[in-house]
């Protein structure tokens, strides 16, 4: 259930348009994800208490947008601070969460996934913390504007692709991973027979799957301690 709530915690992060109205709730779900997956490795916990930080900067932008409405005359410089604080944001809750799938993926034996994890992880850095430094005009009043615009845009297409496969990569663990407090969860059946035949021979494929993981692991383990004993 954890992954699921994060997925779609995650689909609300790609609303770049009107972020400002939505990272607060993106933030809500994300955290209530993390609340029951951080039990299971650190890299949850730590991206738990990252994705505070993130959804308090969510709440001030959802006030900043509903003041704007009531006072226009309000400094643009506290939207542009508030953009660049979440920029920055995004990166820690990025790779904490990273480090978490990678721990999770690599203990049930899905080694594609662990790798695609680590390839993730210093993307975060370089998109969002670059976007984070260019939303400071000052810093760059030298710097022709057409360049700088080019370079923004280039950042904001690399952002939305990477929340993108933050999305599908959490959609796939969602897909292969059961956690122990989902295990119980029964589906309601169908009214329609081959829906139900179906779920049916898909539970067996995933059942078989999870036994091969698991026996793998068993031998993996043996190998350890035999190697240890020598």
């Amino acid at each position: 259930m954890g992954f699921g709530i994060l997925f779609i915690g995650y689909i609300f992060l790609l609303n770049l348009s009107f972020f400002g109205y939505t990272d607060l709730l993106a933030g809500v779900l994300i955290l209530y994800a993390l609340e029951k997956l951080r039990r299971w490795n650190k890299g949850f916990r730590y991206a738990f208490f990252s994705t505070i930080p993130f959804a308090a900067i969510g709440l001030l932008e959802f006030i900043l947008k509903i003041s704007a409405s009531f006072f226009p005359s309000l400094p643009p410089a506290l939207t542009v601070t508030a953009e660049a604080l979440r920029m920055a944001a995004l990166c820690p809750m990025h790779v904490c969460l990273l480090l978490g799938l990678k721990e999770i993926t690599a203990e049930v034996g899905l080694k594609k996934m662990e790798s695609r994890a680590m390839m993730l992880m210093p993307l975060s850095p370089l998109i969002h913390l670059l976007q984070a430094l260019l939303g400071i005009d000052p810093l760059f009043s030298s710097v022709d504007p057409g360049t700088l615009l080019s370079v923004r845009f280039v950042l904001l297409i690399g952002a939305l692709i990477y929340t993108l496969g933050m999305a599908i990569f959490i959609y796939k663990c969602y897909a292969r991973i059961c956690l122990p407090s989902d295990a119980d969860m029964k589906e309601r059946p169908s009214r329609f027979r081959f829906i139900n035949d179906y779920r049916a021979r898909k539970e067996e494929k995933q059942k078989a799957e999870i036994e091969a993981r698991i026996e793998e692991m068993r031998k993996k383990n043996q190998n350890k301690k035999k190697k240890k004993k020598r």
